[in-house]
């Protein structure tokens, strides 16, 4: 059943009355983001705070004291945002890339004693709990071959139930002998896990968790029981991620070092402006709203560094998954995603892009969606307070700390 998806194992459960509300971090590598989500019926988003990082150069940065104060800092500024609707905190969840996370699939087929009857949700309880059990078991496996001892497991979560082979039903239970859980579980270094720690006390969250925010992405943008592939292109200010999606959990994931603030820096460059007004001008032109003559002056200048960007793209690719065709369906977002939406740049794929992509298509062609936050967040967010695409990430960690900090049935 949906409701299970993104359930996750591995800390405390909370108890009756323990908070009213969660805290959620996105910790991007050049905007670190906040929101303060009201739990209840339903949950909806109260408040949201940003705060840009005091460096320009957008190099990856490994966490460190400061970059931790700052968080706390966020997270004040967002409970005290939150007014009236701030309260016990029941949990923070904080959301890391791939640069600070490991993760692991693991599907379990088990067998049912009473075929003939519907799965109730006593027996359903038991048997993710075996396959957790299996998918704890296969991560400290893993944990044991890594070179490093001091990686920390951080809980498994449930990314998919099928019976039979077919979904399980959100709207019923259904018969059958053999049911698949697949899980993902999350290794994380024990800096971040400190970082996390004093943050949540600071905070005064009764839990914490840390999600792997690709897992997240792949719970709010691939259905439960997607077939197909789904490829994700999250476009952030230092880094540009392509993630594979299958049957609704990541199963490969690539960075490239070129984001948003590549483009910034050509302009800055190109046109002798600070850094301040070159990425406006940047926001501008990919929000359409620069004059015509200018507007070709900033494509000019920017097109080779988009071509380069859909190069890497299809280099990730081509990683990923060699020699097969690129998913059907894919997703574009993350702050510098307006800029290199296919729209914005209809002649610029490139001979290498079109071979990847084996019918003439590359990797960023019709079915490339860009993705608003508002698409995630849906009802979880009537204030309307995550913004475009930049806020999609934010939106998907929100929606797992309301499935991992909410009262359980």
């Amino acid at each position: 059943m949906r409701g299970w998806l993104g359930r996750w194992s591995g800390g405390r459960q909370r108890g009756p009355g323990e908070g009213v509300c969660c805290l959620v971090v996105d910790w991007g590598t050049t905007v670190a983001k906040a929101a303060l989500v009201r739990l209840g019926s339903p949950p909806h988003v109260v408040a949201v705070a940003r705060r840009e990082w005091p460096w320009t150069a957008a190099p990856l940065e490994a966490p460190s004291a400061e970059s931790a104060g700052l968080v706390g800092e966020l997270l004040d500024e967002v409970q005290r945002l939150a007014g009236e609707f701030d309260g016990p905190v029941a949990g923070l969840l904080l959301g890391l890339g791939s640069w600070w996370t490991s993760m692991g699939i693991v599907r379990s087929r088990l067998r049912r004693r009473t075929a003939a009857q519907p799965v109730s949700r006593p027996e359903l309880r038991g048997l993710v709990g075996q396959a957790q059990r299996a998918a704890l078991a296969e991560a400290r496996r893993r944990l044991g071959s890594m070179p490093s001892s001091n990686w920390e497991l951080v809980g498994t979560y449930v990314v998919g139930l099928r019976l039979e082979g077919e979904t399980l039903a959100p709207d019923g239970w259904q018969a059958g002998a053999e049911l698949e859980v697949t899980l993902a579980y999350a290794l994380v270094p024990p800096r971040p896990m400190a970082i996390v720690r004093r943050l949540a006390k600071r905070a005064g969250a009764h839990q914490l968790a840390v999600a792997p925010e690709a897992l997240a992405l792949a719970l709010a943008l691939s259905p439960e029981g997607e077939p197909d592939q789904v490829l994700l292109i999250d476009v952030g200010g230092a880094w540009s991620g392509v993630t594979l999606i299958e049957q609704s959990a990541p199963t490969g994931e690539k960075l490239l070092g070129f984001g948003g603030r590549a483009f910034t820096r050509s302009l800055a460059s190109a046109f002798g402006l600070p850094w301040e007004e070159a990425e406006r001008l940047k926001c501008q032109f990919a929000a359409g709203g620069l004059p015509q003559e200018l507007g070709e002056r900033v494509a000019a200048v920017l097109r080779r560094d988009v071509s380069v960007w859909q190069a890497g793209v299809t280099l990730a690719w081509d990683e990923l998954a060699p020699g097969r065709p690129v998913p059907r369906r894919g997703f574009l977002l993350g702050g510098g995603a307006p800029l290199v939406r296919p729209s914005q740049w209809p002649s610029t794929s490139t001979a290498a892009a079109a071979k990847a992509a084996g019918e003439g298509q590359a990797p960023w062609g019709d079915q490339l969606h860009l993705v608003e936050a508002a698409e995630v967040a849906g009802d979880l967010d009537p204030l309307g307070l995550l913004r475009g695409p930049g806020d999609v990430v934010l939106a998907a960690l929100a929606r797992q700390a309301v499935a991992r900090f909410s009262p359980t049935d």
